[in-house]
């Protein structure tokens, strides 16, 4: 945390901010660093969540990605939809090829990037686990947040996505 402090004092000092700027760029950092917070104890929570069903949250999330969408995608456009790289993906799903979670098929689009599919198995697992997340958030977020509160967090979110070009 010491060297985002670092950093914003060094945009104050020597940028030469506002005021103002200098408020909001603080608070944007605060946000940053919450959000890195967040993201590692997400995938933390995902890890302990998936062990009883013998896979990683990293796995969840690819087999979550293929769940979602109606129409089988490649590994780039797992990436894509999940904000991750291509790499990574693709790590993932080697693995989960291996569980038989998963199985690809070929891409009329594109030979050497084949579809993916999630296997009777692998529905289920994911159907068993999106079930815990479904009780967990029940449990430990609903009470917490009205839906204004869930709407403004994602708006902001966005934006913030927005502003590093990517969509």
């Amino acid at each position: 945390m010491s060297n985002w402090l670092s950093i914003t004092r060094y945009y104050k000092k020597e940028c030469h901010l506002s005021s103002k700027q200098s408020e909001l760029s603080e608070a944007i950092t605060d946000l940053v660093i919450t959000i890195f917070r967040l993201n590692g104890a997400l995938i933390e929570q995902g890890d302990r969540q998936t062990a009883p069903f013998g896979l990683r949250g990293a796995q969840w999330q690819v087999m979550g990605a293929i769940a979602c969408n109606q129409i089988p995608m490649n590994a780039p456009q797992i990436a894509r939809f999940m904000g991750i790289t291509r790499q990574a993906v693709q790590k993932q799903l080697k693995i989960l090829l291996k569980k038989e979670m998963i199985s690809c098929c070929p891409n009329p689009n594109n030979e050497r990037s084949p579809l993916y599919v999630l296997t009777a198995k692998g529905q289920e697992k994911t159907d068993a686990m999106t079930e815990v997340h479904r009780k967990n958030k029940e449990q430990y977020f609903i009470p917490q947040f009205s839906l204004d509160e869930i709407k403004v967090t994602k708006k902001t979110l966005e934006k913030l996505f927005d502003g590093l070009g990517r969509t």
